[in-house]
């Protein structure tokens, strides 16, 4: 169960586009906890319902439901 919370390493990405999102989701924040905030609810409100919402789809159109 412990390799479940060891932490990940970095991800080193060159792409101005996520340097830039990154920067502007983080400008304002005081500590590491609001950073960590910040980035977890806009992948969540992104990224997590879109594919929540895609996979539904994919069973609708397979199951005719």
């Amino acid at each position: 169960m412990d390799e479940y919370f060891r932490p990940t390493e970095y991800w080193h990405c060159q792409n101005l586009l996520i340097i830039e999102k990154a920067k502007n989701l983080t400008n304002n924040d005081d500590t590491p906890k609001e950073t960590a905030l910040n980035i977890f609810y806009f992948v969540r409100e992104r990224y997590l319902i879109w594919w929540i919402t895609w996979l539904k789809h994919q069973n609708w159109a397979k199951n005719g439901v």
